[in-house]
């Protein structure tokens, strides 16, 4: 199983719309990805389990993937933390819901 470190960098914290893409990311490859937060792991393939980790800013994650193309999944999810799930030049504070 390969692993990786990320941190929760924004303000609200693991909210709908981040929890929606690392959803749409799993969802997208066939391999298996959990995420664990302290005590809590959870499997990343579903918005509600990744809600239970109810993850605040500056929260160390650990992302596990295990399976054909768990490297590139761990990359793209590690993407998506390192630019606060930024989308075609847009951030978070610019976003409307």
């Amino acid at each position: 199983m390969l692993r990786r470190q990320v941190t929760v960098n924004m303000v609200e914290g693991l909210h709908v719309r981040p929890i929606s893409m690392i959803v749409e990311v799993v969802n997208d490859n066939g391999c298996f990805v959990q995420i664990r937060y302290g005590n809590k792991q959870v499997e990343a393939n579903s918005q509600l389990n990744l809600m239970l980790l109810a993850a605040p800013q500056g929260s160390e994650l650990e992302l596990l993937a295990e399976g054909e193309g768990a490297e590139q999944v761990l990359d793209h999810l590690e993407n998506l933390f390192l630019t606060n799930f930024e989308v075609e030049g847009t951030t978070e504070s610019e976003q409307v819901i």
